[in-house]
C-alpha cells in the first residue's frame, strides 16, 4: 500500500509541474492542493516534503493571481518552518520574503512591511548588516513602508540604506543607484504630503 501511495504522490507532482509550465497556474494550484492533502495524510504536517509542497502551492496561487490565498499559504508555511527550523533558518527567511511579496500583491502593504521587517532582522542576525541580501531586504522594507502611507519612514530608511550601499557596494552599483532614486522619490512624497 505504501508503494502505491508514493507512486500517486509522484504522479501528482509531475502533473502539477506539467500543468503549471503549460500556462495553467490555476490548474497547477488545484493539483498542488490535492498533493498537499495527500502529503499531510501520508507524511504528516512536519515532513520536509509536506513543507516544500506548501511552498509550491503558495507559489502557484501567486502565479494564478490568488495573492490572498498565496499569503495565507505562505503564512502557514512560515509558522511551520519557524516552529521546526527556527526563525533564522534560510528556509524560514525565504518564507518571510515570499509572504511579504504576496501581501504586497494582495494590497496589504502594512502586512508586507511587517513580514519584510522580520526578514531584514533575520538577515541582519544571520548575515550581518553589510551583506547584499540584508541591504536588499532593507530596501524592500522601506518600499513597503512607503506604500503603507509612511513616506517619511521610507525616505529615512532609504537615506540610511544609501549610506550603507555607498560604503559597501560603491556609487556605481545598480543597487546603490536604485536606493538613491528611491530615497529621492520618497523624500519628495514626504515633502509633498507634509502639512
Amino acid at each position: 500500500m505504501r508503494g502505491r501511495v508514493w507512486v500517486d504522490l509522484w504522479r501528482l507532482r509531475a502533473s502539477r509541474l506539467l500543468t503549471g509550465t503549460a500556462g495553467d497556474p490555476v490548474g497547477a494550484a488545484a493539483i498542488q492542493k490535492e498533493l498537499l492533502e495527500a502529503c499531510m495524510r501520508v507524511l504528516g504536517p512536519d515532513h520536509p516534503d509536506t513543507l516544500t509542497t506548501m511552498g509550491v502551492l503558495a507559489h502557484w496561487r501567486d502565479e494564478a493571481g490568488d495573492h490572498s490565498g498565496a499569503s495565507t499559504a505562505w503564512k502557514k508555511l512560515l509558522t511551520a518552518r519557524v516552529r521546526i527550523l527556527g526563525p533564522d533558518h534560510p528556509d524560514s527567511l525565504i518564507a518571510w520574503d515570499q509572504l511579504a511579496s504576496s501581501r504586497a500583491k494582495a494590497g496589504d502593504p502594512e502586512g508586507a512591511a511587517a513580514a519584510a521587517a522580520e526578514l531584514a532582522a533575520g538577515l541582519m542576525r544571520l548575515s550581518g548588516p553589510d551583506h547584499p541580501r540584508t541591504l536588499a531586504a532593507r530596501g524592500h522594507l522601506a518600499y513597503y513602508q512607503g506604500m503603507a502611507s509612511d513616506a517619511d519612514a521610507a525616505a529615512i530608511a532609504l537615506t540610511q540604506l544609501l549610506e550603507d550601499c555607498l560604503r559597501t557596494l560603491g556609487p556605481d552599483h545598480p543597487d546603490t543607484r536604485a536606493t538613491w532614486e528611491g530615497a529621492a522619490y520618497w523624500a519628495a512624497r514626504a515633502h509633498a504630503e507634509a502639512p
